[in-house]
């Protein structure tokens, strides 16, 4: 207790007597500031730890740690009188027991570890690529696709390498891609059917340029239109039925009227107008 009659730890020590000098040690579990008036009351029946009393002298003085002085206190009951009115004095620095936080969780072992997962347009499709550095009872990947990030569907299936460190490299192609923005993401399918999810990519495929011909089919020569695109590479190529080509043109041709035709012989021609991420096939006729 302090001055104050306030318990400020408790504790069930075993005190016992006997011939020579004896120690008994309580941990209070936290530190006790500096001050006077403190005592040790004690509950139990028994008079023979009142007698340990016998031959104490004041003061009773333990190195850096704490001195107990008598004050001249009287005896009290239930009191253990050579610890009446201790004073506790400031002594070394506390040795404090490092703590360390231990997860006691069950251990998870990711039956996948991704290396890498890219989803990216092509003219006509969307390549996605995957690679792991392990896995781990792996029986196939599901290849989804979403428009809005929220509902999804399986476009494809990829088989895997059950359990193996070895790095694996995964290839699926869209070859019906949606046109804007679209959303991949890869499920991995255990053996025993648990399943995990990569993260999710996003492609967007433009389709801002629209091609006209005009006319078609033409006498003379044709025009080609191209607007919108501003920034992409477009390139034209234009395709006998023999499958030679005739014509070719690549740059930034959007919004550009490009003449074609005039030096051709009659017949059907093929125009191919393709950019990174598009690809666009007309007839025209010149008769």
């Amino acid at each position: 207790k302090n001055s104050s009659g306030t318990i400020i730890a408790t504790a069930s020590p075993n005190l016992t007597c006997g011939s020579g000098k004896q120690t008994s040690k309580i941990a209070l579990g936290f530190n006790v500031p500096a001050g006077t008036g403190y005592k040790i009351d004690l509950s139990g029946s028994g008079s023979n730890v009142y007698g340990c009393n016998s031959g104490v002298t004041y003061p009773l003085t333990y190195p850096g740690i704490m001195n107990i002085t008598d004050a001249g206190a009287t005896w009290q009951a239930n009191d253990y009188f050579p610890f009446y009115d201790w004073k506790v004095s400031v002594g070394v620095a506390c040795n404090r027991i490092p703590v360390q936080a231990i997860d006691i969780a069950p251990c998870i072992v990711a039956p996948v570890t991704w290396i890498d997962f890219t989803a990216k347009a092509q003219k006509t499709e969307v390549e996605v690529e995957w690679s792991t550095a392990a896995e781990t009872n792996n029986n196939f990947f599901l290849v989804e696709r979403s428009t809005d990030g929220i509902h999804w569907e399986t476009i494809g299936q990829v088989a895997g390498n059950g359990t193996t460190n070895t790095v694996h490299t995964y290839n699926f192609t869209d070859t019906n891609p949606l046109d804007g923005d679209s959303y991949y993401k890869i499920i991995q399918q255990d053996l025993d059917g648990k399943q995990n999810g990569s993260a999710v990519r996003v492609v967007n495929r433009q389709t801002d340029y629209q091609v006209s011909v005009i006319p078609n089919p033409f006498s003379g020569s044709a025009t080609i239109l191209i607007s919108g695109g501003l920034e992409d590479v477009i390139e034209l190529q234009l395709i006998d039925v023999n499958g030679k080509l005739v014509y070719n043109r690549k740059g930034q041709l959007a919004n550009h009227a490009i003449e074609i035709g005039r030096e051709l012989a009659s017949g059907l021609y093929f125009l191919r107008v393709s950019s990174d991420t598009n690809l666009k096939n007309f007839k025209i006729v010149k008769q």
